[in-house]
């Protein structure tokens, strides 16, 4: 059986961390789609996931200077 979770309890050390893309990682995804090359070119090279260098192409149009866009959050009360 597995074990209950137990509220305030210890965290498990294998819980995975998302890391965030560098503004320069970002700028050599978006310089080399425009250079022609695809996306699994591009994430073999820079050995980065397919999805985030399709996620990052995607929302390039959307960065000021490759900067990360805000996260949404709980509302403020």
């Amino acid at each position: 059986m597995p074990t209950l979770y137990t509220p305030l309890g210890p965290i498990s050390a294998n819980k995975v961390v998302k890391k965030l893309l560098t503004p320069y990682k970002r700028g050599q995804i978006t310089s080399a789609a425009l250079f022609g090359y695809k996306v699994p070119e591009i994430a073999r090279v820079l050995k980065e996931p397919k999805s985030t260098v399709q996620d990052t192409l995607v929302k390039d149009q959307l960065r000021e200077e490759g900067e990360s866009l805000p996260r949404s959050s709980r509302p403020k009360e």
